[in-house]
């Protein structure tokens, strides 16, 4: 199965499970530097409205953990979780992306907040 169509499916069980999903696409480019047609998956980030409504509650727009685990899916897209704490001490999951450079996580993460939503 292409790339492309990996991508599709994901969004779609995404989707059936009642996630909102976003994905940021790049042109990639040739040796040349310039742009061709083939679009790269660069992130996807998921969230779902019980994680909407308790991040709302409890995570501030800089307040929050994020961690990442590597090779764990074909596509070879490290994925972070964006961890939230109550104000009783408990922690919750907050927000997931698939990311392709782990030294972007945070800057993801920090765009895509649950207040975006």
């Amino acid at each position: 199965m292409p790339k492309t169509e990996e991508i599709r499916v994901i969004l779609e069980r995404l989707e059936t499970h009642n996630f909102h999903a976003q994905v940021r696409w790049e042109y990639a480019v040739d040796n040349n530097g310039e742009r061709t047609e083939e679009r790269v998956v660069r992130d996807i980030f998921f969230i779902n409205k019980a994680q909407i409504r308790i991040g709302r509650r409890f995570v501030s727009g800089f307040i929050y953990e994020t961690d990442a685990m590597f090779n764990v899916n074909e596509l070879r897209l490290p994925l972070s979780s964006m961890i939230g704490i109550t104000n009783t001490g408990n922690s919750f999951p907050l927000a997931y992306c698939y990311i392709s450079d782990h030294n972007r996580v945070s800057k993801v993460l920090r765009i895509r907040r649950p207040s975006t939503y």
